[in-house]
């Protein structure tokens, strides 16, 4: 399979804050609640199955 350059991937301007599920709090830092979620896009070369 064929990759595009990283220049062909797309800063949407968008992000969001959400809270971090109780039973992966022990993955972050002490007092770490909530996490800042950041969205791109890019282009695949053809349609693929997301899971």
């Amino acid at each position: 399979m064929q990759y595009k350059r990283p220049e062909s991937v797309v800063d949407l301007q968008h992000s969001l804050y959400f809270d971090i599920f109780l039973k992966f709090r022990h993955r972050y830092a002490p007092g770490i609640t909530q996490c800042k979620e950041h969205w791109f896009s890019f282009s695949l070369p053809q349609e693929q199955d997301f899971y």
